[in-house]
């Protein structure tokens, strides 16, 4: 996995002393963008303690310095075939650590160039490869190739410190990416929460605006049912009433109707 950063590995393994470290920074997400790792090492030192998986850096103190003179600095880096690409990487390591392979078990010179040129590629590789670019298996290649240059006895413990502190510094900027990504997406979600919420909260309002209306339109209905039964029980007494006018009034019609007003005179003389 490849960590997207700004600053080159080449700050991390220099050609003078391949002993200077570079920064690491890093922005907190925003909501519509995460930013990138940046793998880099100054800043891991000053956050050490703020870190739970803290990087183990070397101490501030400069290895000590071998005293070679001109000569002796000749002597030993000519002392070995090492292509012109790596020589001047070469006469870097022997001015900062001296003759790094002074108790080498092997005698062959050839093999211990050999071995030089790995520890000339991996600073090479280093130095050459951006921030962006550098993968989790490349360093496990690096440290692969430094194990088998190890165990000549060949002195490489200050590289190999350094690809330790290196591969958990990209380590730890690429988890920061994956919580960059995790809380990116936490924040969309939240983000589409939020207005789905905001949304709801608004069909609520509408209802409750529409329940009182309707609770409005119900005491207005109530109202008026209680009027029109009070009416309705006025008009039902009212037509109770007439009925028994009626009925008594239809009968004495009727009497009228079957005697006749004969029946009534009859005996009026």
């Amino acid at each position: 996995m490849a960590v997207e950063a700004e600053p080159e590995v080449e700050a991390i393994v220099s050609a003078e002393g391949v002993t200077e470290e570079a920064e690491v920074t890093s922005e907190m997400p925003s909501n519509d963008q995460v930013s990138k790792a940046e793998v880099t090492g100054e800043a891991v030192l000053f956050k050490e303690n703020q870190v739970n998986n803290s990087v183990e850096l070397p101490t501030d103190e400069e290895p000590i310095q071998p005293s070679l003179s001109a000569e002796e600095l000749d002597s030993i880096v000519n002392k070995y075939t090492i292509s012109e690409a790596h020589n001047s990487t070469w006469r870097d390591i022997v001015k900062k650590y001296g003759d790094i392979t002074h108790k080498s078990n092997i005698k062959n010179l050839m093999l211990k160039a050999a071995c030089i040129e790995i520890i000339c590629r991996i600073i090479s590789g280093l130095k050459g490869t951006a921030a962006q670019g550098l993968e989790m298996t490349t360093i496990n290649q690096f440290e692969s190739d430094l194990e088998d240059v190890e165990s000549t006895k060949i002195d490489v413990s200050w590289l190999k410190e350094r690809l330790h502190m290196l591969k958990t510094i990209l380590g730890q900027s690429i988890q920061f990416s994956v919580m960059g990504e995790s809380f990116k997406l936490k924040t969309e979600i939240l983000a589409k929460l939020t207005a789905s919420i905001a949304e709801d909260n608004s069909k609520i309002e509408d209802a409750r605006k529409e329940m009182a209306k309707q609770e409005a339109l119900i005491l207005e209905s109530q109202e008026s049912l209680k009027a029109k039964k009070e009416e309705f029980k006025v008009v039902q007494h009212a037509i109770t009433s007439q009925h028994e006018e009626f009925v008594r009034l239809r009968t004495a019609a009727d009497k009228f109707l079957y005697y006749g007003t004969k029946g009534f005179t009859i005996d009026l003389l």
